[in-house]
């Protein structure tokens, strides 16, 4: 995945994350909340996976070329 795009869909999420997490601890919950909650930590542990996985092969690359 870009850079950019990494870095854009990191912010977005933990925006998201962080605001469900709110309404959540506010008290006055709905199942939506915390369903919405449970996609946005799925969402960021895809993502941080998504750039561990990137940075793995780019070391691979790196290794095989030198």
């Amino acid at each position: 995945m870009k850079t950019k795009l990494t870095i854009f869909l990191s912010i977005l999420v933990i925006y998201n994350g962080i605001r469900y997490l709110v309404y959540i601890m506010d008290g006055s919950t709905h199942t939506y909340d915390y369903v919405m909650f449970s996609i946005n930590v799925l969402a960021l542990v895809l993502v941080i996976y998504s750039i561990l996985k990137d940075r793995s092969l780019n070391n691979r690359k790196k290794r095989k070329n030198s």
